[in-house]
């Protein structure tokens, strides 16, 4: 086997102990999962702490690697939380974590330096200089965004070397990931802060003729034909999306992946891949209709059949499957919407095609009704089996060093990442008569750690000549050695998180308080009615800049929000224009823009709304590295951010509602739906997606 191809990691997956195991079965390398918060899906199952020590332990013992995501924004007040959960996966000793709030990040690498951070695709790494600007802050690997082509990403891999992860199957966001309001303007739930309710989604008329279409809700993705071109590029990853899909889901896309991965031709079976109709994505260009699935609902389940009626509680419906207990299942009305989603358990089959199944619900009566198969809920039996595997892996590797001498049995023993942890244990010893003790008697004792999480590292043993010590006397030593090297490294370990959290906490006082600060000011787009009698500052988007002369120097240039890798050295040469022309005031979307800045004089920086500053570490980065003023984002407007009382924040007037920036061309400029005008704006490389006020 080509040992080229070997070093692609497959990354699998796991919302659940049973999703885990499925992936595990199947052929993972890795695994990405999420604790109960400051993740992006909350709604999957998630892990406990006990879950996540066992299923590490147990990729551990067989080779695999876990990443923990915590790729969501945070607040000043959830660090104390944040704080403890590091220190957990810590403790336990994850892989990496991967994340997109620059606070998290900047403490990560700091505190927690023994983790490797890995940039979230939410991170918007679209090109070599956002790649550039990740790994000054030291992210060992990038999800880049999914909105790229095989040629980019070549170039960003060749400018910028490092680790690399791509998506390659699973469901897509219309909007760039990270870069949509859309759920939290609609329903104030925040995809940034893992609560999207997917109104993309949703049926919508398309330009106000009665068109009912899903112009948003995209196609899934499937690398599968392209995995020999990523693999040929040098890909770090290969990252199926699914923390939210069941067990058999993850399995066979796995084993899909899996065998393409190692060159087995025709492994795999795409057939069995319940999802909705795929696309390879942007890897090999693209197109509205290419990617997006908007004469259908984006259905995710396979077609059972009709429901005949429904009554209360009481669904009827007629299929050909042999469906079996627990399999779940999803009931939609003619336009895709869910109308009732459960597991089915208290049911009969009448005659070959009829179903009578009691829901766990009412559901409200309507014709078309259409069942559709998600999954199989059947009880998960391995977990068992998965922890009583764990136990047998150490992970915490410790010296130790054992010598019997002049009467004595001295034990010492030290943790190989705990400076400071030793122990003494003389023990009285008995002269030989007849028989001596043997160094490798010893050797083979003290190699067992018993229950204990230790692995030995180091072994040294010295004997006299004369020595006996009775065998159990021995394992008597052994078992006290080791139970208080336990004590002496969990203190160690508890003391070392408690100075450190109260150390890290005592610095986000000392921030807020050196930033505190009770002006706010305002910014407003050129052009709007109110902008330019109320408002602080008055920004126009870096595009619509025609004739310059006719423009107040004082202006706020808002750099795109996307720029190709290829549309790179024009940006950057309209930039020195500007610059030459006397604009001093910029605003950035993405921290790449940065560096830029560097040997400009007098230049005011800007961090714009979806650089998310949404935390005092996150601001004291970005001034670090030039940025004066913050412009706070739609859906981080409340009080935790706007009322937190910093230097330099900002509050856009009138702000503009944009929902979703995309790299596709909408073929409509206006949607509607519940009372709603969505608009289309477009700019160069992409369009944006806002509400009409």
């Amino acid at each position: 086997m080509d040992t080229q191809i070997r070093k692609v990691e497959l990354l699998a997956p796991a919302g659940s102990m049973e999703t885990f195991y499925a992936g595990y079965r199947a052929g993972a390398d890795a695994f990405y999962l999420g604790l109960g918060d400051f993740n992006a899906r909350k709604r999957a199952k998630n892990f406990t702490r006990d879950d996540l020590e066992t299923v590490t332990r147990f990729a551990h013992l067989h080779g695999k690697k876990i990443y923990v995501t915590m790729n969501t924004l945070l607040f000043d007040d959830e660090f104390p939380a944040v704080v403890d959960a590091l220190s957990l996966l810590e403790d336990v000793r994850v892989d990496g974590v991967i994340v997109q709030d620059l606070g998290l990040l900047s403490i990560l690498k700091e505190y927690f330096s023994s983790m490797a951070a890995h940039a979230s695709t939410q991170m918007f790494c679209h090109n070599s200089r956002q790649a550039a600007y990740l790994k000054e802050l030291g992210v060992q690997r990038i999800i880049l965004a999914r909105e790229l082509t095989i040629d980019e990403i070549a170039v960003i891999m060749r400018d910028v070397p490092l680790e690399y992860e791509v998506f390659v199957h699973g469901a897509m966001c219309f909007s760039f990931s990270g870069c949509c309001l859309f759920s939290s303007y609609f329903f104030g739930d925040s995809g940034n802060r893992g609560r999207c309710r997917q109104p993309c989604r949703h049926v919508y008329d398309a330009g106000g003729g009665g068109k009912k279409i899903y112009p948003f809700s995209m196609r899934d993705l499937s690398a599968a034909e392209l995995i020999p071109d990523l693999v040929a590029l040098g890909v770090s990853a290969f990252k199926i999306e699914g923390r939210l899909k069941n067990a058999e889901y993850v399995h066979t896309a796995v084993s899909l992946y899996r065998g393409l991965i190692d060159g087995a031709a025709g492994a795999g079976d795409t057939g069995r891949i319940v999802s909705r109709e795929q696309s390879a994505g942007y890897f090999r260009g693209w197109s509205y209709e290419s990617l997006v699935q908007r004469h259908a609902p984006g259905i995710v389940g396979e077609p059972l059949g009709t429901v005949i009626s429904i009554h209360g509680r009481e669904c009827v419906f007629e299929s050909d499957a042999l469906l079996s207990r627990g399999a779940r299942l999803r009931i939609l009305d003619a336009r895709g919407k869910k109308m009732h989603e459960g597991t089915l358990l208290d049911f009969s089959r009448e005659g070959r095609a009829r179903y009578r199944w009691k829901l766990d619900a009412d559901v409200r009566a309507r014709g078309g009704l259409r069942v559709y198969r998600t999954g199989e809920s059947a009880a998960f039996t391995e977990a068992a089996a998965l922890r009583r595997d764990a136990e047998k892996y150490r992970g915490v590797p410790v010296r130790v060093e054992v010598g019997a001498h002049g009467g004595l049995v001295d034990v010492r023993m030290e943790a190989a990442d705990m400076d400071g942890i030793s122990l003494s244990l003389p023990v009285p010893a008995e002269r030989a008569i007849t028989k001596r003790v043997e160094s490798n008697r010893l050797r083979e004792i003290f190699l067992q750690v018993d229950t204990y999480p230790f692995r030995v590292e180091s072994l040294d043993v010295s004997v006299d000549d004369d020595v006996f010590i009775p065998l159990g006397e021995i394992k008597k030593i052994r078992r006290e050695a080791y139970r208080r090297m336990y004590e002496a490294y969990t203190r160690a370990v508890l003391e070392k998180n408690l100075q450190r959290r109260n150390m890290i906490l005592e610095r986000l006082r000392h921030i807020q308080a050196e930033s505190s600060s009770a002006d706010i000011k305002s910014l407003a787009y050129e052009g709007a009615d109110y902008a330019a009698e109320t408002a602080d500052y008055i920004a126009m988007d870096m595009e619509d800049m025609a004739d310059l002369s006719a423009l107040r120097r004082d202006t706020v240039i808002a750099l795109p929000l996307f720029v190709s890798e290829g549309m790179l050295p024009r940006i950057e040469e309209r930039l020195r224009r500007l610059y030459d022309a006397g604009f001093r005031r910029f605003m950035v979307p993405a921290g790449g823009w940065l560096r830029f800045f560097c040997d400009c004089d007098d230049v005011e920086l800007f961090a714009g709304p979806m650089l998310y500053a949404a935390n005092s570490f996150a601001r004291e980065l970005l001034r670090a590295q030039g940025v004066a003023h913050f412009v706070i984002s739609g859906d981080m407007d409340d009080e935790r951010v706007t009322g937190a009382g910093f230097n330099g924040r900002i509050r856009q007037l009138g702000a503009r509602r944009d929902l979703m920036a995309t790299r596709l061309r909408l073929p409509e400029t206006c949607y509607r739906a519940k009372k709603r005008t969505l608009m289309v704006r477009r700019y160069e490389e992409y369009d944006v997606v806002y509400e009409e006020s």
